[in-house]
């Protein structure tokens, strides 16, 4: 949810939405990497 609501909501549901954003960004840097690898080797 975005806005005053995400706000108002509670903490566990702000710590998941940051938890799940910290891993997405983790993954796509772990895919960012191998792929850089990947076209270095090619």
């Amino acid at each position: 949810m975005f806005g005053p609501a995400a706000i108002a909501g509670d903490g566990a549901d702000v710590a998941r939405a940051v938890i799940i954003g910290v891993l997405l960004v983790s993954v796509a840097a772990t895919v960012l990497a191998f792929a850089a690898l990947a076209i270095d080797d090619a």
